[in-house]
């Protein structure tokens, strides 16, 4: 069965976040998105009267695919290579905001409580999830040598800072690969894991490896 074509509506969000991502949120306006469109501003307005009609949107759109995420946030140890994998293609689909959270909040200060829902939320749920790891003996259990409050704010670090770090040095060896990304959070994981932990991240990820190379 082919797709079905897309309509203007969602030409317009398509286009827009393309735009987004590659000039950042300051640099881009509807009449920037009609003439790249090659529709009349009017036509745009049609869809999304003003310009905040567009961002929240687009906004809603990636809270909907964000919680998705972390609403099948992995139950196994096994699972947590293709998720990496899987927060990865989102980030590069809202590059624009992964790249500097505080402009985006700046200029949209409506969406000051989101910053609670995204991160505060997200972080809870990921100490959780790290908490049934070490249930199930991945993951030493906690102590002074294994500070997951502080991995879980490491980890955000990370998610939320790679992108702009790798877009500083875009198209040299300082750029951040999908590889050196994974690689990036086992650095920060494995010593902390068991010897059943690193065996079973380790197959996954090689597993992964081997069905993008088919």
């Amino acid at each position: 069965m082919k797709n079905k074509p897309l309509t203007t509506k969602n030409k317009i969000l398509e286009l827009t976040l393309e735009m987004l991502n590659e000039k950042g949120i300051s640099n881009v306006k509807m009449r920037d998105v009609s003439k790249e469109l090659k529709i009349s501003v009017g036509n745009l307005t049609y869809h999304f009267p003003k310009w905040e009609n567009l961002i929240d949107e687009i906004v809603a759109q990636f809270m909907q695919e964000i919680n998705q995420l972390y609403d099948f946030f992995p139950k196994d140890i096994s699972e947590v290579v293709g998720y990496i994998e899987r927060i990865y293609a989102i980030q590069i689909r809202y590059a624009f905001l992964f790249s500097n959270f505080y402009v985006f909040f700046q200029q949209f200060p409506k969406y000051k409580d989101m910053e609670e829902n995204f991160f505060h939320l997200r972080m809870q749920s990921m100490r959780e999830a790290l908490d049934k790891l070490i249930e199930k003996g991945y993951l030493y259990p906690t102590s002074c040598e294994h500070n997951y409050d502080l991995i879980v704010k490491n980890t955000w670090l990370l998610l939320s800072g790679w992108y702009s770090f790798s877009m500083m040095f875009k198209d040299t060896r300082y750029a951040i690969t999908k590889e050196e990304f994974f690689l990036s959070i086992w650095n920060m994981y494995v010593y902390h894991l068991t010897d059943s932990g690193k065996e079973i991240v380790r197959k996954s990820y090689n597993e992964l490896i081997l069905n993008q190379q088919r």
